[in-house]
C-alpha cells in the first residue's frame, strides 16, 4: 500500500512543489528496501536463480556483451549489479582491474568463489547512494537500472535517477566505454530501456552500437534484451 502511495504521481508532484525533502527521503528509502528485500529472497532460493550459467538465452546475452567489448583492453572496469559473477569472469580477462558491485551479499559470496582473482574487488552497496572513489575506462550495467527509482514515475524518482547517473558517469574517463544490457518483455519495458540510452546521450556520451537479442526462439520465451554501447568523448585539444 505504501509503495503504491509513494509512487502515485500526485504524491511526487506534491513533494516537488513543496520541497518536502524528509518525505522524499522516506520514499526513496522505501524503494531501496523493496529492491534489497527482493534480491535477498531471490538469492536465498539457491545458486544461479536466473540460470545465468545454463540458459541458452543468458549465455547468448553474455556472448554478445563480450563481443561489443572486443578489440580493446581496459585498465579499470566497474560492473554494477555483478550478481554471482558470471560476466565478471569475462571482465577479469580483458581488464587490469575490476570493481564488481552488488546489493546482495549472498550473490557476492558465490561470485567470489567463482572468480577468485586478486585484481577483482568486490563491494556490497546500494549503487544509488554509493560514492565511487576512482575513475574507470569501462562501466557495465546489466539487468540493474530497473531496480532504481523509475525516472518516468514522477519528479522525485526523476531527480534520484538523474543524480545517480550523473554521479556515476562523472567517474567514466574520457574515451571510456559504457555498456548497458537490460531485458524486456513488453513495448512499455522496451521504451524504458531505450530511455536509459537517451538519458546517457543527453549527458554527452555518444552511441557506438545498439542491438537486440532474443528474436530467435529460446528458453526464456518472449524475453528480449537491448544492448547499448556508448563512449565518453575526449576533450578537444
Amino acid at each position: 500500500m505504501f509503495k503504491r502511495l509513494f509512487e502515485a504521481r500526485w504524491v511526487q508532484n506534491l513533494l516537488a512543489r513543496y520541497d518536502l525533502k524528509l518525505l522524499e527521503r522516506l520514499m526513496l528509502a522505501r524503494h531501496d528496501f523493496t529492491a534489497r528485500d527482493k534480491l535477498r529472497r531471490v538469492f536465498r532460493r539457491g545458486a544461479d536463480p536466473y540460470q545465468y550459467a545454463t540458459s541458452p538465452y543468458e549465455l547468448t546475452r553474455f556472448e554478445r556483451m563480450s563481443g561489443l567489448l572486443t578489440g580493446r583492453r581496459f585498465c579499470s572496469a566497474l560492473e554494477v549489479g555483478c550478481a554471482e559473477g558470471h560476466f565478471t569472469r569475462t571482465l577479469a580477462e580483458i581488464c587490469d582491474q575490476v570493481t564488481a558491485l552488488d546489493l546482495s551479499e549472498a550473490a557476492l559470496c558465490r561470485a567470489r568463489a567463482l572468480v577468485d582473482q586478486p585484481h577483482v574487488e568486490w563491494i556490497q552497496a546500494n549503487v544509488r547512494t554509493w560514492q565511487p572513489d576512482k575513475s574507470y575506462d569501462l562501466m557495465v550495467m546489466a539487468e540493474v537500472l530497473y531496480y532504481l527509482p523509475a525516472p518516468t514515475k514522477g519528479p522525485s524518482y526523476e531527480k534520484a535517477f538523474t543524480l545517480f547517473i550523473e554521479r556515476l558517469l562523472s567517474r567514466l574517463e574520457p574515451g571510456g566505454r559504457l555498456l548497458l544490457a537490460h531485458g524486456y518483455g513488453t513495448a512499455a519495458e522496451l521504451a524504458m530501456r531505450e530511455d536509459y540510452g537517451l538519458r546517457v546521450e543527453r549527458l554527452g556520451l555518444y552511441r557506438l552500437a545498439s542491438e537486440r537479442i532474443g528474436d530467435q526462439p529460446h528458453d526464456k520465451g518472449t524475453l528480449f534484451c537491448l544492448l547499448q554501447l556508448f563512449e565518453k568523448p575526449r576533450p578537444n585539444k
